[in-house]
């Protein structure tokens, strides 16, 4: 699975907030397609403008909901995380809709 599609999978996730989506964002930039997953929680804050403590708060829920598995520990000392984001073949495709527009319809061509 290749990172966009992972960063697709994380977007239909439901029970996660804005902010933890961007710090799972943030997250899969810093591995290879969502094994060993290796970002500094500093490096992360950076990245994702936020502070500090709300990324390790953020961390630590999303560790509790069961999407970042720690697996080990780095040389840097920083802790090394497998994603495990459902993979959801349910997200609608960009300009696919499953109801027609109402109001901008063109009229029949004759």
């Amino acid at each position: 699975m290749s990172k966009f599609q992972i960063i697709r999978d994380i977007l239909a996730l439901d029970d996660v907030t804005a902010q933890e989506k961007l710090v799972l964002i943030a997250m899969n930039q810093y591995g290879d397609e969502g094994r060993n997953v290796y970002p500094s929680l500093r490096s992360i804050s950076k990245v994702c403008a936020l502070g500090y403590r709300q990324v390790k708060r953020h961390a630590r829920t999303l560790r509790d909901k069961g999407y970042l598995l720690p697996v080990g520990k780095s040389r840097l000392n920083t802790v090394n995380y497998c994603l495990e984001i459902p993979r959801d073949v349910s997200v609608p495709k960009v300009g696919t809709s499953t109801s027609p527009a109402k109001g901008h319809e063109r009229p029949p061509t004759t």
